[in-house]
């Protein structure tokens, strides 16, 4: 019998490329308005950034954010009465178009502090709509599939690069969360591509035999310092510059300008930090680090506590939980995706060659363990009231960026891509179908 031969990284590219198109061009209608996971405060920021405010500031009423078009409000009030509400579903009065409205100073404390970069493309396609006279829900739909564009060519460029590390890449990139982030008005999306990026090129530097150009290293670190500037604790990505096959000046040269960078915007942006007010419940961080320094017993039970009362949550949040954490996939494809991801890390370590190297293994560790250690300790000081059993707002799709650096820890120059990496690359036609009916059940089947 014919051995089944094994799929070029070039041809895993197409194939993801073909399935995240398809997912984006069901989901982005299909999602509606507004109902992804803080999807209003991003095109908030979004449109901020169309008209020309790169960075948040404070307002006359005290409120964080900045100009955004007023008809952004009201379009996404028609959708509020479904928000966190299963039993409710969409009805057509909702979709009553609104027209672009005069522009009004408003708040967004959720995202004003994020950076411009990864919004231009749904800052452009806003703009495009107001001037074509498009309605904004139009526009939103328009933000949405630029969001997802982007997504979909830096992470065909990121798995067609990646050699031996492609099936892995390409399993993470295509999990329903993956595809509804693709697929929402956010940050998020653009982010995982830079971070699969930055993976790929990593990989490509070390297995190059002659001296890697130094553009390549600068894009590698400004890949990396775009995803610690969106989410400071992916900063820990920087030790992935600290493996690169360079001269030692060089790679340090690289960390420190990651971190400065993700310092550096921090430090913008500090007095915008607006923290969460919970009735009878303060959120304090310097008295809440102060008593933790005190008190350093209390870290163990405060993180057994919060792995007991949460990890199933983050285990359904990695795999899909879309919308505002209300879409539910069937448990049999959350057991059904978990197996995928062990035959892709499978595949990604049978078609590659030679031993690990400890450079990349020891950056990829720190790298993956300060990143998540940095999302616990942001959300314990900001986001946990006081003196709390547990450690609040932590999310399994914050795990997605952080999960695609094993891909450079899994993968060693390519001897050629396992076939075990076919059943990987079929799992789509599972993934998509599910995730459409999750959507349908959800939104817009009566009980």
């Amino acid at each position: 019998m014919q051995r089944l031969p094994a799929p070029s990284p070039r041809l895993i590219a197409a194939i993801y490329a073909l399935f995240a198109t398809i997912a984006l061009l069901l989901t982005a209608p299909a999602m509606p308005p507004f109902q992804n996971t803080d999807e209003f405060a991003h095109a908030l920021r979004a449109d901020a950034v169309s008209h020309g405010e790169a960075i948040s500031r404070r307002l006359p009423d005290g409120q964080v954010g900045g100009r955004i078009d007023h008809g952004l409000a009201a379009a996404s009030a028609q959708f509020d009465p479904i928000r966190f509400h299963r039993e409710r579903k969409v009805t057509r009065p909702m979709y009553a178009p609104v027209p672009w409205l005069p522009l009004v100073p408003a708040g967004f404390p959720n995202t004003a502090v994020y950076p411009p970069f990864f919004y231009i493309p749904a800052a452009l396609a806003l703009f495009a709509a107001r001037h074509l006279h498009l309605s904004v829900l139009h526009g939103l739909l328009a933000a949405r599939l630029a969001t997802g564009a982007i997504t979909i060519a830096g992470s065909t460029a990121a798995i067609a690069l990646a050699e031996g590390a492609a099936p892995w890449l390409f399993a993470i990139l295509l999990l329903p969360m993956s595809i509804a982030l693709t697929a929402a008005l956010s940050q998020d999306g653009p982010m995982l591509a830079a971070t699969a990026l930055a993976v790929s090129l990593c990989l490509r530097l070390r297995a190059a035999p002659a001296p890697p150009a130094r553009g390549l290293i600068i894009l590698v670190c400004a890949l990396l310092a775009l995803a610690g500037m969106a989410r400071p604790p992916y900063a820990a990505f920087a030790c992935l510059a600290l493996a690169l096959p360079v001269r030692p000046a060089w790679r340090w040269t690289g960390f420190a300008a990651i971190l400065l960078a993700t310092a550096l915007w921090a430090a913008i942006n500090a007095h915008l930090v607006v923290l969460p007010q919970f009735p009878g419940r303060p959120v304090d961080p310097y008295t809440q680090l102060l008593h933790l320094l005190r008190h350093p017993a209390r870290l163990w039970p405060l993180l057994a506590n919060t792995w007991a009362t949460y990890h199933h949550f983050w285990k359904l949040g990695f795999i899909g939980m879309p919308g505002w954490l209300d879409v539910d996939l069937p448990p049999q494809y959350h057991a059904a995706a978990w197996a995928m991801l062990a035959l892709a890390a499978a595949a990604t370590l049978a078609g590659t060659r030679g031993r690990p190297r400890p450079a990349m293994l020891g950056a990829v560790a720190v790298a993956v363990l300060g990143a998540v250690a940095g999302m616990a300790a942001i959300q314990y000081l900001t986001w946990t009231p006081l003196d709390a059993a547990v450690i609040d707002g932590l999310q399994g799709r914050y795990c997605l960026a952080p999960a695609l650096l094993l891909g450079a820890a899994l993968a060693r120059p390519a001897l050629r891509p396992s076939p075990l990496t076919w059943p990987v690359l079929i799992f789509p036609v599972l993934s998509i179908p599910v995730l459409m009916h999750a959507l349908v059940v959800r939104y817009y089947l009566a009980p």
